[in-house]
């Protein structure tokens, strides 16, 4: 009797001192490295948002506007406390990743209960790393956040499909709060369609689709969609066309190079998986969803034609997911001796955990490499303006956070530019021609403080032309104009990272 009571508290304190372990260990990760460059420049973009500012007038932003809606906390909390906007970043994302956990380990244990009660902690501690370590330096990112708003939903599914009644409030709550996750991003919405024709396929009903969770999150959407069009027009009228023959012609690589990203085998590692046991599985219809989310996400990766982590994070997550569910019922099956068990799992788990620590050690060197331009702006540029010149913000955003400078450039960077460049459109005059117009409107009106050109001669996404930026604008006098108060500073040189010219505002 004594035992067995060991037993069940050695069991109890299990579980949430894994995951506290990794809450612990994901605070730690973010001690050690930069805040993560593209939420350090949307967390700017919310403030503008916030203050009343509008998508042409005041930033020209590729993303539309819901990830601004859910920084806009993040905005609050740095306007209303003494916290850094790194700091109140990790609170936020913790507060998020902890409501979307309690949600679904209470789901799990609805689905997991009755065939095996160590189920559920394993798949919440398996979101746990999805949402806190796996990120690494993309932490906070769009695809993050997506993540814990839509975990909650495929349980749900798999509660319904499994004739577990759900209250229509919380389902209703779920629903918004996916409808939201989904919204980030329209690639993200394959998933959802595809999890909606599997409950189709699974209850042979045409109308199954028809529920509380599937109208809210159609609902959302549509609400979503609609507001755009009322608030937002120059978004859609504007940067979508622009963001359309610009955005991809700089960057897009081959699927067959996409392909070879190393998350790839590892998902479809975890699919075989998948196949083999697929009899032995008792939970089928949860496993068949998160397959429906695995080929949905991968689907997202592949049209948006970049080999970026934060762009494969979701196929990255639910394969871990997946697998850990997956290797938790061949534990409990019992068939295999301990010694098979530790090498399959050794095999199943060396990809993420090899590829998180390589994102861990590039992001460390990242942060060594930029300590020249946060020591500069520290000295310099504190609480002043500061434009960049370069067809990348990775050197720029977020060194501008460790000093209190201000972004002064609608746009996040001249991305326009790899597409000029390399492929010359029908409408590339003309497209040149604004994106030089509204340079020249930002230094006449917000008057940038320091403007820092990018100089190396193999420049991100253009390394096989030596663009020169200063020449290049020096044909368009709005520009000239605008140019003639600058005057060169210095040349912060850390190659081949980057290299920078810094020019000052004498007057």
């Amino acid at each position: 009797m004594q035992l067995s009571r060991m037993r069940l508290t050695t069991k109890n304190i299990l579980f949430p001192s894994v995951l506290i372990g990794v809450y612990l260990l994901g605070w730690y990760i973010q001690s050690q490295l930069l805040f993560n460059w593209d939420v350090s420049w949307l967390t700017h973009v919310a403030r503008r948002l916030l203050a009343g500012g509008s998508y042409t007038k005041d930033f020209f932003e590729l993303n539309p506007p819901m990830i601004l809606y859910l920084y806009i906390p993040i905005v609050l909390l740095t306007k209303y406390t003494s916290l850094s906007v790194m700091i109140a970043l990790r609170i936020y994302i913790y507060f998020l990743a902890s409501i979307s956990l309690l949600i679904c380990y209470w789901l799990a244990k609805k689905i997991f209960s009755a065939a095996n009660k160590n189920t559920a902690p394993v798949v919440t501690i398996a979101l746990a790393v999805s949402y806190i370590i796996l990120p690494i330096y993309e932490f906070g990112q769009r695809e993050n956040l997506m993540l814990m708003f839509v975990m909650p939903y495929f349980l749900l599914v798999a509660n319904r499909l499994e004739k577990i009644s759900i209250n229509p409030v919380f389902a209703l709550l779920i629903g918004i709060i996916a409808g939201i996750g989904f919204a980030i991003k329209p690639h993200f919405v394959m998933t959802f369609l595809l999890i909606e024709v599997y409950r189709v396929v699974k209850t042979r009903r045409l109308l199954a689709w028809i529920n509380t969770e599937a109208i809210t999150i159609m609902s959302i959407l549509c609400i979503y969609l609609v507001s755009i069009y009322l608030f937002h027009r120059d978004y859609l009228t504007t940067v979508v066309p622009l963001a359309m023959r610009t955005y991809y012609n700089g960057i897009a690589m081959p699927w067959y190079m996409l392909a070879q990203h190393i998350v790839i085998p590892f998902s479809c590692l975890t699919i075989a998986f998948y196949f083999t046991n697929y009899q032995k599985n008792p939970f089928k219809i949860f496993s068949n969803i998160l397959l429906m989310a695995l080929i949905g996400f991968c689907i997202a990766y592949f049209s948006q034609h970049t080999y970026w982590h934060y762009h494969i994070l979701p196929l990255f997550s639910i394969s871990v997911i997946l697998a850990a569910l997956l290797f938790n019922n061949l534990i409990e099956q019992k068939e295999l001796p301990i010694y098979k068990l530790l090498s399959f799992g050794l095999f199943l788990f060396i990809i993420p955990v090899l590829y998180s620590y390589i994102l861990f050690v590039i992001a460390i060197e990242f942060k060594e490499s930029a300590q020249k331009l946060i020591a500069f702006m520290q000295e310099h540029a504190k609480d002043k303006s500061i434009y960049l010149f370069s067809s990348t913000t990775v050197y720029l955003f977020p060194e501008i956070d460790y000093s209190n400078a201000t972004p002064a450039s609608r746009s996040e960077a001249l991305g326009w530019i790899r597409a000029i460049v390399k492929q010359q459109g029908p409408k590339a005059k003309e497209d040149t021609q604004y994106f030089v117009n509204m340079i020249a409107e930002d230094f006449n009106t917000k008057k940038p403080d320091y403007v820092f050109v990018d100089v190396q001669k193999n420049k991100s996404y253009i390394e096989d032309v030596n663009f020169d930026y200063l020449k290049f604008f020096s044909h368009y006098p709005k520009f000239t104009q605008a140019w003639k108060s600058y005057r060169y500073l210095a040349t912060i040189d850390n190659e081949p990272k980057y290299k920078f010219e810094i020019y000052q505002r004498v007057h």
